[in-house]
């Protein structure tokens, strides 16, 4: 390709001084507010720890008897029995699945106040909820003499586990 025959152009650029003007500031943007936090509860609450005991002589009192039904005290007479109850997890499959469900487990205590069994008076209608409420049920701890059997109800629903 020839390039002789296309014409040569010269360009003169001057420069103009500019007055003196002062740099305007930056604009202001608005910063967006955030969205408000959704009110979650929390899937696992982290038990706290009693203060410790101090050195008393403590007198000696009788164990207490609540009221009970047929022999099962139900959960509302027993939650101020109870020391340790934590909530029972709800399944990574179930929850994936939406499976839900509610029903009701006994549980016997011994003397020292553990948990000596626990059975599903009414299933979940779900094996792995069953399973999940049953093995939580195990580890809760009661004052020691105070009640025999409680009656627990429970439900899972897609916020989590509920008694």
């Amino acid at each position: 390709m020839d390039l002789s025959d296309i014409p040569t152009a010269t360009v003169d650029a001057v420069l103009q001084p500019v007055e003196d003007q002062p740099t305007p500031p930056p604009e202001d943007i608005p910063i967006p507010e955030a969205p408000p936090m959704p009110d979650i509860q929390p899937e696992f609450v982290e038990e706290s720890t009693p203060p410790p005991r101090q050195n008393k002589p403590l007198a000696k009192a009788a164990p207490i008897k609540a009221p009970t039904q047929g022999g099962v005290m139900s959960m509302s007479s027993a939650k101020a029995l109870a020391v340790s109850k934590p909530q029972p997890p709800y399944p990574y499959e179930a929850r994936a699945h939406h499976i839900v469900g509610s029903g009701v487990c006994v549980v016997s205590i011994g003397p020292d106040g553990s948990v000596t069994d626990a059975v599903m008076a009414q299933s979940i209608c779900n094996n792995l909820l069953d399973q999940s409420a049953l093995n939580t049920f195990r580890r809760w701890k009661f004052r020691p003499g105070t009640v025999s059997k409680v009656k627990i109800p429970i439900t899972f629903t897609m916020a989590g586990a509920s008694y």
